[in-house]
């Protein structure tokens, strides 16, 4: 049941004007009340404009005034289609078929020099958000989510992490996914502050986030947090001094758990999350006091949410045993936008079905094997592509930086390959290396999963939201 309260309203009830929003090495520093007047000022605008109960669409970057203009769309009823990029592929094109009346691109907004009344908020008519999914196997859809699903994320989120007012997380998350968005969310609900890395690709500006931006949390996927992990452990005198760890968008595999925890303050909570953009952001998170308990764990579902686990003909399996993980509950999505066909395939009877793979244990705790699209059937046994990623990876931790296993159909049946992506110094002899990659994984995983062929690679493609991208997955 919906009760009408505007998402902006919501995220915007808790902090003082003179609590810190966001900082920036580029913008400086910004208040909550800085925020609220540059909000309002832009609802003024856009209202003069036309700009209500309409689509459309903004690029969202880390800046004040993108997240003035973000706050000012929700708050005059409008459906608000996140980009990263507006005027860039692939994002351009997204946009163009997104059907917004206009894009908002970097408002020039000065709180100092704005006059405007207080912001107000209008009663919702419309869904709050549009995200397009993160395309790993395809052309992303547009996952459309009301202002209750998403406030419900968000104060659900909130019940099992403890952020707190002095939180200062540092943003390297695109906040045109539902991670980075979930992560705004939450640090505007309780009047915590972000700092805005501006080139997430260096290694250097991230760390300075926290030796000279005071971030005492991050937020990251497993590759960001890897990186993280390698850059500090070549500086043993480097410590970070970080008290919050938010990790989502994919498996963080207990070994580079345990290098993370390395460099990271003993009492530093670890908390790892579960979720789709078809579910607000999350659907289970794993408390850090629990991590102990079920380290390679999800977690349970957050409140709102039920969790079910379905064999291949919908019924529901025991504990321990492996299948779809559906979902249904107060954050999922109303539908993809202009999809019907591609909606009725994942919203059944009101369940998202997730196409992830996975079990409960009899404590209620999800495990996650992987995404449905990244197995493969191999004389019967279902391999896992992300497992055989991992194990040449793990067994080579000096010489392989990154892997991307893929599957080739030939007169015999389905094959494996997998390219890597050596590291800047290594100097194995490539022929050894391909055996000893082929020979760990087998050891590993067993004969079915040994790669048929490796071969290097400069990179690994990646999607926008740093998942490995799996365009060409026809198993």
């Amino acid at each position: 049941m919906r009760d009408g309260t505007n998402l902006a309203e919501h995220l915007l009830a808790t902090a003082s004007d003179d609590d810190l929003v966001l900082l920036s090495p580029g913008e400086g520093t910004h208040t909550y009340g800085d925020l609220r007047h540059a909000a309002a000022h832009l609802a003024t605008l856009y209202m003069a404009e036309g700009l209500t109960g309409r689509r459309v669409g903004l690029e969202i970057s880390p800046t004040f005034g993108a997240v003035a203009a973000y706050l000012a769309l929700l708050a005059t009823d409008n459906t608000v289609v996140l980009a990263r990029h507006a005027d860039q592929p692939p994002w351009a094109g997204y946009l163009a078929e997104a059907d917004v009346v206009t894009v908002v691109t970097k408002p020039d907004v000065d709180p100092a020099r704005t006059n405007a009344p207080e912001l107000a908020f209008a009663t919702p008519s419309r869904p709050a958000v549009n995200l397009f999914t993160s395309g790993t196997t395809g052309r992303p859809k547009m996952v459309e989510l009301s202002h209750d699903a998403l406030r419900h994320s968000c104060d659900a989120i909130l019940e099992r992490v403890k952020l707190r007012r002095n939180s200062r997380t540092a943003l390297v998350l695109s906040l045109a996914h539902s991670f980075g968005l979930s992560v705004l969310n939450t640090h505007l609900r309780v009047g915590a502050s972000l700092y805005c890395v501006e080139r997430v690709e260096f290694p250097g500006d991230v760390l300075r986030a926290f030796t000279e931006g005071g971030a005492n949390a991050m937020a990251g996927v497993p590759t960001q947090l890897r990186t993280l992990t390698a850059t500090v452990a070549r500086s043993p005198e480097r410590r970070l001094e970080v008290d919050t760890v938010l990790q989502a968008g994919g498996r963080l595999e207990p070994d580079d758990a345990q290098a993370l925890a390395a460099v990271l303050p003993p009492d530093c909570g670890l908390y790892q999350m579960y979720g789709q953009t078809e579910a607000a952001a999350r659907i289970a998170i794993l408390p850090a006091d629990a991590y102990a308990k079920a380290p390679t764990s999800v977690g349970t579902p957050i409140d709102g949410l039920i969790v079910r686990i379905l064999d291949e003909t919908g019924a529901e399996v025991p504990a321990g045993v492996d299948g779809e993980v559906v979902t249904r509950g107060t954050t999922i999505m109303d539908g993809y936008y202009g999809d019907p066909k591609a909606t009725a395939a994942v919203l059944k009877d009101g369940w998202l079905h997730t196409g992830d793979i996975g079990h409960v244990d009899e404590d209620g705790y999800l495990y996650i094997s992987g995404r449905h699209s990244t197995f493969v059937k191999i004389d019967g046994e279902r391999i896992s592509l992300e497992a055989v990623e991992h194990a040449a990876m793990s067994s080579h931790p000096d010489t392989v930086a990154d892997a991307l296993a893929g599957a080739v159909k030939t007169d015999r049946g389905w094959s494996l390959t997998l390219d890597v992506r050596l590291a800047d110094d290594a100097s194995d002899d490539w022929r050894a290396l391909q055996r000893s990659v082929k020979e760990s994984v087998r050891l590993k995983l067993g004969k079915k999963a040994a790669p048929a062929v490796v071969r290097q690679v400069d990179t690994i493609p990646y999607t926008h939201n740093g998942k490995k991208s799996r365009p060409n997955i026809v198993y």
